[in-house]
């Protein structure tokens, strides 16, 4: 027998892929820059390996591989389950992991050792994908595994919120609400906190500027009445906080209390017509 990927990760992943689709398989065995550690087999690394001395780590398949790396296609997604895991670092659904690494806001590489219970770093590769490292006793242990999944994904399913629906009354939704915003994000302020989706990554930008050319069509955007106006330029900043308000607050005062951010009901009653 050889190293091998075991099935309970590939399953862990795939069910992380399943409810964030920007989930890309970035490896599990090991490959010439793996000359040790998760991704290697117990078999293959040295017995002074640090991913070998803890009893966990004595236990399993020794020809499995105990590690995943998750890269993303969106930097946001990237960033929002580098946060979950680490604001997992006393949740019993991570017991069966040793430690992550990843990064919340693309600048600074954060991680946590479950096992030794402390907030922990490594190199800069891990800006741009997700480290996983498994206890070796737990590798081929589906039903644990699936629990850090259930971390990682917080109860996304599709890759966000549910999809929105026309409100009623009729008229046609005419724009989707895009797949990559999770539960409790919205479009706002560029500088907003992470939930914030205002124009700061380019998969955004496209979205944000339908906003502001629906907003240009229905009259609140002072002075501009071209939809293809420049003033549409995928950034949400002040005006486009203003112009959405002004919009709200003349249509939807009712049922609004976010003023000048727009949440996926929001974005029904905007392309709804």
């Amino acid at each position: 027998m050889t190293e091998y990927a075991p099935q309970a990760i590939k399953d862990l992943f795939n069910t992380v892929q399943k409810a964030i689709p920007s989930a890309l398989m970035g490896g599990i065995v090991g490959d010439s820059a793996h000359t040790y550690g998760y991704h290697r087999g117990r078999n293959y690394v040295g017995g002074d390996d640090y991913s070998v001395q803890y009893a966990e780590d004595k236990q399993g398949d020794g020809e499995a591989a105990s590690a995943l790396d998750i890269s993303w296609n969106s930097a946001s997604d990237h960033y929002t389950v580098s946060q979950r895991l680490l604001n997992a670092a006393n949740d019993s659904r991570m017991n069966p992991a040793r430690s992550f690494f990843g990064s919340a806001d693309g600048y600074n590489v954060i991680g946590y050792d479950y096992k030794g219970n402390y907030p922990c770093t490594s190199d800069d590769s891990h800006l741009w994908h997700v480290h996983l490292s498994i206890l070796r006793q737990f590798c081929n242990d589906g039903p644990a595994l699936q629990g850090i999944a259930a971390v990682i994904t917080a109860g996304a399913s599709g890759g966000g919120s549910p999809p929105v629906t026309p409100p009623s009354g009729g008229g046609t939704l005419h724009r989707a609400w895009p797949s990559y915003m999770g539960p409790n994000d919205y479009f706002g302020d560029i500088n907003g906190p992470n939930e914030s989706h205002g124009g700061y990554y380019a998969n955004e930008q496209p979205d944000v500027k339908a906003i502001q050319q629906r907003l240009i069509e229905l009259g609140y955007v002072p002075g501009v009445s071209n939809p293809s106006s420049s003033w549409a330029d995928g950034k949400w900043e002040q005006p486009t906080t203003d112009a959405c308000a002004a919009w709200q607050r003349e249509e939807y005062s009712a049922t609004t209390t976010l003023y000048g951010q727009c949440w996926s009901d929001d974005w029904a009653h905007l392309f709804t017509y």
